[in-house]
């Protein structure tokens, strides 16, 4: 009876080494994903922006080049943002928003990616309760959708008129959305840990 009593010990400590390394490598994997996420947004973003058609349509010359750096310095701060979303929600999501803004604004393009981020940003600041910071980055948004409606065609476009009105239409609409996503998610995370401590009591 004692060897098995030992063989028993040795297999419950065993387990918990095992239970203890694998809450280790979720919790490394949890601490990693902000980044890798980011990384792959801000991949796919340079790469939409730099082999769109219309940017290859642009005759080989020194403008060329810089459009092409240009766009991709932007495309990179509309999505490496998102890896500090977790610590800095409020800082991040400016910086989203403003460069995806600039996209639109300053060269009439908006990649996938950093609407993907945009949202992901609105979520989180959402999640964290907050109401006017996302209502007040949604704002131009919306009126460069109307600004769209009314002038399809911008001047020297790198995205086709119809393709860019649709991008700010989905950013003007799916962002109060995914803001209002996150904080009902806030909302039934309070009301679930209210419930338990009630029962606790």
């Amino acid at each position: 009876m004692s060897w098995v009593g030992a063989v028993n010990r040795v297999s419950l400590v065993s387990d918990g080494h095992s239970g203890q390394a694998g809450e280790r490598r979720r919790i490394t994997a949890a601490r990693y994903e902000p980044f890798l996420a980011s990384a792959a947004l801000a991949g796919f973003g340079v790469v939409e922006a730099l082999t769109s058609a219309e940017v290859r349509s642009v005759p080989a010359s020194p403008s060329r080049a810089f459009l092409l750096l240009i766009l991709a310095v932007v495309t990179l701060l509309a999505t490496l943002p998102v890896a500090a979303l977790r610590t800095h929600p409020a800082a991040a999501g400016v910086m989203v928003a403003a460069a995806d803004l600039l996209s639109m604004v300053g060269f009439h393009t908006l990649t996938v990616p950093g609407l993907i981020a945009l949202l992901a940003a609105l979520y989180r600041l959402g999640h964290g309760g907050s109401r006017a910071l996302p209502a007040a980055l949604v704002l131009p948004f919306l009126i460069a959708a109307l600004s769209l409606a009314v002038n399809p065609t911008p001047s020297h476009p790198v995205l086709d008129g119809a393709g860019l009105r649709l991008l700010a239409i989905l950013a003007a609409s799916l962002g109060p959305a995914a803001a209002w996503a996150g904080a009902a998610r806030r909302s039934r995370t309070e009301a679930v840990q209210h419930s338990a401590t009630q029962q606790e009591i």
